[in-house]
């Protein structure tokens, strides 16, 4: 009967040993903030998208192996934490998150992003620390408003030259990659303000470094 609370906008949760929702409970139109961290879900139902208020979803901690096809009708969504679970791949339909300004996807297992995310063009902050990504997609650059960027611990053999029209970029951690080099599009990213690259296996910086 959980969706009688029909004005219910926020629902804290975590800390518990939940491995399911009411039905009812994805039934709740007015909901705008779920936090579910630190619980035992492995997956969420497809009733999911039925949250179309929601804007912040909070599912670190837990141990989902996959999300539901249509995750990305939750097309309100402005904030989204999945780390520290046991994610492979995220559905094609993330791209449709259009909305999204804050992502973390922290310790997980991905290798490779969905083919349309590099839509994401409101996108502010992207946490992947702790993934498998070798490569980034050559779209990355397309994520305009990203401000923060985070892929600390992930076996990069090279960031794609296109990063050089994140215009907006402010934080860059790449530390624990196998980064052998920085493009020298790198040098393009003029309001950049922090570079973690500690730990790599860079010889020699962009001849125009000097110039950020």
């Amino acid at each position: 009967r959980i969706r009688c609370l029909g004005e219910l906008r926020a629902l804290w949760a975590q800390g518990n040993a939940l491995t399911v929702l009411p039905p009812g409970a994805y039934q709740l139109e007015s909901l705008r903030v779920l936090r579910l961290e630190d619980n035992s879900f492995e997956r969420l139902p497809q009733d999911i998208a039925g949250l179309r208020s929601l804007e912040e979803l909070r599912l670190g901690g837990n141990g989902l192996v996959a999300l539901p096809s249509g995750f990305g009708e939750l097309a309100s969504l402005r904030v989204l934490c999945l780390e520290g679970n046991r994610l492979a791949e995220l559905p094609d339909s993330f791209g449709q998150l259009l909305n999204l300004r804050s992502l973390s996807l922290s310790s997980n297992k991905l290798t490779h992003l969905p083919r349309r995310f590099c839509g994401l063009s409101r996108l502010e902050r992207f946490d992947a620390c702790g993934n498998r990504f070798a490569v980034l997609p050559e779209g990355f650059g397309s994520l305009a408003s990203l401000r923060e960027l985070a892929l600390t611990g992930n076996p990069l053999t090279a960031l794609p030259a296109c990063i050089g029209r994140l215009s907006e970029l402010r934080r860059l951690m790449v530390a624990g990659c196998c980064l052998p080099s920085l493009p020298d599009e790198f040098c393009m990213l003029e309001n950049l303000e922090a570079l973690h690259a500690a730990r790599n296996r860079i010889a020699s910086l962009p001849e125009r470094f000097g110039e950020l």
